[in-house]
């Protein structure tokens, strides 16, 4: 009943935009400036009945696919040498701090001096997102009770297995915890940089493209199909933590059948 309940609300939620949407269409009286929810669904099906449509798709979810496993990658390294090493955690704090605090317009720009404008989308999310994920593995490790390492040490576990054991799993219930947003934010960076730089068959230079030719509703039908990627991004991710905490869990039965024979 309350899954029902959750669900009518959101479907009401909708109407009500629709509903004031179209309001403020006859209001403001002007395609331009907001076109009709009728126009924009035209929009929205001329665009996904495009030859290009899925090639466009598949370029920027490349982009995406990319750019999250590198930042993912070298959080891993850095967040776990960092939070096992005070030292290297000093040394490299400066440089994430950089990160966080340079405006992203500016870290397009430089990416856009440096690269390519196919590849320059890439490093902007890598930059922007790897701070996250990077605090995010070192919280992962740091949160681990220390009287179960004293005991790791007491008892002799070899070091794999308190990696593989300890650490890794409380690595990936920190970021399954942020997977989505950060995906999410992923995507949005992506098609940022992709507005700017305009590479060949990709989400940001279509919309930049409908912009320039004052098609509102085109601009509109794309962030609809940004929305519904959000939204399977937000469903895989759910999929991918199921998994890895099946993967874990398998693991851990594992290691208690090996121990009972």
């Amino acid at each position: 009943m309350k899954g029902f309940t959750l669900n009518k609300n959101k479907l009401l939620g909708f109407i009500l935009i629709i509903i004031i949407w179209t309001i403020s269409y006859y209001f403001i009286g002007n395609s331009v400036i907001l076109p009709s929810p009728i126009e924009t669904a035209i929009a929205f099906k001329e665009i996904i009945s495009s030859q290009n449509f899925a090639i466009t798709i598949f370029t920027s979810l490349n982009r995406l696919i990319v750019s999250f496993l590198i930042a993912l990658f070298l959080a891993l390294i850095f967040g776990i040498i960092s939070a096992l090493n005070q030292w290297f955690y000093d040394l490299i704090s400066p440089l994430v701090a950089l990160f966080k605090i340079v405006p992203t317009m500016a870290i397009v720009i430089l990416a856009l001096i440096w690269l390519t404008n196919r590849r320059a989308p890439i490093l902007i999310a890598v930059i922007i997102v790897f701070p996250i994920l990077y605090e995010a593995v070192i919280k992962g490790i740091r949160d681990i009770d220390r009287n179960i390492i004293n005991m790791t040490k007491v008892y002799k576990v070899q070091q794999k297995d308190i990696v593989r054991y300890i650490y890794i799993p409380n690595i990936i219930n920190n970021i399954g915890a942020i997977l989505s947003s950060t995906m999410g934010l992923c995507l949005k960076i992506i098609i940022g940089g992709e507005v700017l730089g305009q590479p060949l068959n990709s989400i940001g230079t279509s919309i930049q493209t409908e912009k320039m030719y004052l098609n509102t509703a085109g601009v509109l039908a794309w962030i609809g199909v940004l929305l519904i990627l959000s939204l399977l991004i937000n469903l895989a991710s759910k999929v991918i933590i199921c998994i890895s905490k099946a993967i874990r869990k398998g693991l851990k039965d594992g290691q208690a059948i090996h121990k009972e024979y």
